[in-house]
């Protein structure tokens, strides 16, 4: 009964001891300050320029306006019943992230739901790009912004396109088959709309009293 008390407390001793005491293991590279030996990660791809936040900002808000458009042609184009839709880049590219970034943004705030894959009841739209054909692609290429046809496509049909100078940091014609910007027809007058004000046309009033009633003013008649 005493060896089984003084072995207990000298395990007690033991363990009291070990509290207070740094371990001599070591906890890896942090310990050696040696540079971490693992295999280098894959290089981030290129975005077209040195990343800064607000020179990166600036370029995202330089493509609102052309997403503000282009949602706006949507919206009145398409039935009143989509209320969700599905997003698809054009390609794989630094343009492309970003103008798939501001289009989501101007669709939420227009009220419509993004779809993250495929679905029943989700209309399918993707984002084409190609030169414009206006401008001289040859000098246009050497800067930074550029005239570019963009266009928003479900399946065959078009639902919005336009031209817009915007930020062309790692454009490439878009993988979809992007409408001719030649080709696209723009929208037809509606010849069943009423008559427009500037095409009506009336005779003058003959018969005018020769002084304006609470004014005093004499009023010369049309002949």
């Amino acid at each position: 009964m005493r060896h089984l008390r003084t072995l207990s407390i000298l395990c007690l001793s033991l363990l009291v001891t070990g509290c207070f005491k740094t371990s001599l293991i070591g906890r890896g590279y942090s310990s050696y300050r040696e540079p971490y030996k693992s295999e280098k990660g894959q290089s981030a791809p290129s975005i077209g320029y040195t990343y800064s936040a607000p020179y990166n900002e600036q370029v995202i808000n330089d493509m609102r306006f052309a997403a503000k458009d282009l949602v706006s042609q949507l919206e009145s184009g398409i039935s009143d019943d989509v209320d969700k839709i599905y997003l698809i880049p054009g390609g794989q590219s630094a343009f492309y992230m970003a103008l798939d970034h501001v289009l989501r943004d101007e669709l939420t705030y227009r009220g419509f739901e993004l779809a993250t894959a495929p679905e029943h009841g989700a209309l399918p739209v993707t984002i084409a790009a190609a030169e414009s054909g206006k401008t001289d692609q040859k000098s246009s290429k050497a800067s930074a912004y550029r005239e570019l046809f963009l266009a928003l496509v479900s399946g065959e049909k078009t639902l919005a396109r336009g031209d817009y100078i915007v930020p062309a940091y790692g454009f490439t014609r878009s993988t979809v088959s992007a409408p001719d910007p030649v080709s696209v027809p723009q929208s037809q007058e509606d010849t069943s709309a009423p008559l427009s004000i500037t095409e009506v046309t009336s005779e003058p009033l003959t018969d005018l009293p020769p002084v304006a009633p609470n004014t005093g003013s004499e009023i010369k008649t049309v002949p």
